[in-house]
């Protein structure tokens, strides 16, 4: 399972049971966007990933870096991330 669909399912759990379409409501971004990120197609961008952590009462440097690790192409940009979630 991927970052951004892992964090859309921690924000319904919080959210009573939210659906996919309240989730992308309470990240302003379109239902179809979170589809995306669900299916692994994208990820979340830092703006959703910022408002995500404030709804889960999370540090957003946590799920920023975690988010850029999920973007990243490369061997070595993933471990560059990992080193800096790491630390």
């Amino acid at each position: 399972m991927n970052k951004s669909t892992e964090y859309i399912d921690r924000l319904k759990v919080t959210y009573n049971g939210a659906s996919d379409y309240k989730v992308a409501q309470l990240l302003d971004v379109s239902h179809t966007v979170v589809r995306y990120w669900r299916n692994g197609r994208s990820s979340m961008g830092v703006k959703a990933a910022v408002k995500c952590a404030e709804l889960l009462g999370i540090d957003p440097k946590t799920i920023v870096l975690e988010v850029h690790q999920e973007r990243s192409k490369s061997p070595e940009e993933k471990e560059f991330w990992s080193s800096l979630i790491a630390a």
